[in-house]
C-alpha cells in the first residue's frame, strides 16, 4: 500500500522497474495488473523507500519485489498488504 508523508507518495524501492530510459511501477487496478510510467524524487536509503513525484496516488495497490513472469493485463489476487 502506497504511504503519503508530508505531501509526497513513497513505495519500497523494489517497486519501481526501469524500461530503458523511463522508470514505471506495476499496479494493481480492477483485479489486474496496470503499469504506471513515473516520475521518481528522492530515495530514503534507510528505509528503502522511493518517493513518486509523478504517476501514482496514494491508496493504489503497487506491486514490489519480484515480479518476472507478470504481465499487464493478467489477473491477479492481492494476499498480503502493509499499510
Amino acid at each position: 500500500m502506497l504511504k503519503e508523508s508530508r505531501g509526497a507518495v513513497a513505495i519500497p524501492r523494489t517497486g519501481v522497474r526501469g524500461d530503458g530510459d523511463k522508470q514505471y511501477v506495476l499496479v494493481v487496478e480492477g483485479g489486474k495488473v496496470a503499469r504506471r510510467d513515473v516520475t521518481v524524487g528522492l530515495t530514503d536509503e534507510v528505509r528503502a523507500l522511493t518517493e513518486i513525484k509523478k504517476g501514482l496516488t496514494v491508496g493504489e495497490t503497487a506491486i514490489v519485489g519480484a515480479a518476472e513472469g507478470m504481465k499487464v493485463g493478467e489477473q491477479v489476487q492481492v494476499v498480503g498488504r502493509e499499510g
